[in-house]
């Protein structure tokens, strides 16, 4: 996040502090946290021409070690802390967050179009509404670790951790601990709200010049924003999403603490793009 961007012998310009003033011939290994409906897929499709083949996104990772990915120098996927953990030392890693209760509302809609024979939660957000989904958070695992404080769970340990030990054996406060914790381990924290900015200081780190355009992937169009729902829904909304508000909350304060970091960082990522431009 932006009052940790100097991270892991890496500076802003994206090269090696001990590589300063030499041109990368090729864009830096990365760790990519991806949080579903944080704007994740959009970053993998700006950042895949650099990386080619040695790039896995999504759920590629799925039935892999970490330590069998090692050579893959962009490595992404829906996976939590708990796996993500081994293959950060080396890398710039980073992850995004998203306003929380608009995050849920998007996952929701977005199951809503994909095949339901790709996923159970795709069948089951089809078949239920909006407020019977959100209910089942409260007694069904899997949609547990989608909605109920999604965001504090990948950051505090999530899915495909190595011990095994699920959404239904943390307390909540030990989630939450966990993961603001684990905030100063990324060497960059963006924000789907301020997405344009803070791609473009990743980009910086991973040595890619920043796109001449920005276009969104997999949004959801066409569902009812926050004020549009029913009070009773907000207010289950609200109640699955307290931890990963105060996770968003110190994330937000933290970037308010250190302005003049986070302008110096853009105006970085800017000089980047201009230095390679013709």
């Amino acid at each position: 996040m932006f009052p940790r961007i100097l991270n892991r012998g890496t500076d802003v310009s994206g090269r090696k502090e001990s590589e300063a003033g030499l041109e990368l011939s090729r864009p830096k290994s990365a760790l990519f946290l991806h949080i579903p409906k944080t704007a994740g897929t959009s970053i993998i499709n700006t950042v895949a021409p650099y990386y080619g083949k040695s790039l896995i996104s999504h759920g590629d990772y799925s039935g892999k070690l970490p330590a069998e990915i090692t050579d893959i120098s962009f490595v992404s996927g829906h996976f939590g802390y708990s796996y993500a953990r081994p293959l950060m030392a080396s890398r710039v890693s980073f992850t995004f967050l998203r306003e929380p209760r608009e995050r849920v509302l998007s996952f929701y809609y977005f199951c809503r179009t994909r095949d339901p024979e790709e996923w159970p939660i795709y069948a089951l957000a089809q078949k239920l509404d909006l407020e019977d989904f959100l209910r089942m958070a409260f007694q069904d695992a899997s949609v547990k670790s989608s909605i109920w404080n999604s965001q504090v769970w990948q950051l505090a340990h999530g899915w495909a951790n190595l011990d095994k030990r699920n959404i239904t054996l943390w307390e909540p406060e030990e989630l939450l601990r966990q993961a603001l914790k684990h905030l100063d381990d990324f060497s960059y924290i963006g924000l789907t709200e301020t997405f344009d900015q803070d791609r473009d200081v990743i980009l910086s780190l991973l040595g890619i010049p920043r796109p001449k355009r920005s276009v969104a992937a997999n949004r959801s169009n066409g569902r009812p924003g926050l004020g549009e729902l029913n009070p009773r829904i907000t207010d289950i909304v609200d109640e699955l999403t307290q931890l990963d508000q105060r996770l968003y909350d110190e994330v937000i304060s933290r970037r308010s603490a250190a302005p003049a970091v986070q302008a110096e960082a853009s105006d970085r990522a800017c000089s980047l793009n201009d230095e390679r431009e013709p």
